[in-house]
């Protein structure tokens, strides 16, 4: 449940990242491919410092749908609360 991130602080509605860092490239546009004719949300693969591509989202209409996406699965776990938080973020920072 727990591999990726919201950035609120990051570009103009911020910024999402799934860690897909033990899959090879091709499996991981795979996944993006997925997600775009399935929910028409456009993740761009980027490849991190360390060499593992992940799935990045920028733009700030599409980080709100995915948001929403995710929310129902998110909520119902009182920890992960904060992951959707624009002003628990603000406050502390990503802790991960």
């Amino acid at each position: 449940m727990d591999d990726g991130c919201y950035s609120p602080q990051n570009h103009e509605r911020g910024s999402v990242r799934i860690c897909t860092d033990n899959f090879a490239k091709e499996e991981v546009c795979l996944i993006g491919d997925f997600i775009l004719e399935k929910w028409g949300i456009p993740f761009l693969v980027r490849k991190d410092y360390r060499g593992y591509y992940r799935l990045s989202l920028y733009q700030g209409a599409y980080v709100e749908k995915f948001l929403e996406l995710i929310r129902p699965y998110v909520e119902p776990i009182k920890c992960m609360n904060r992951k959707l938080s624009r002003e628990y973020d603000e406050a502390f920072g990503d802790l991960d």
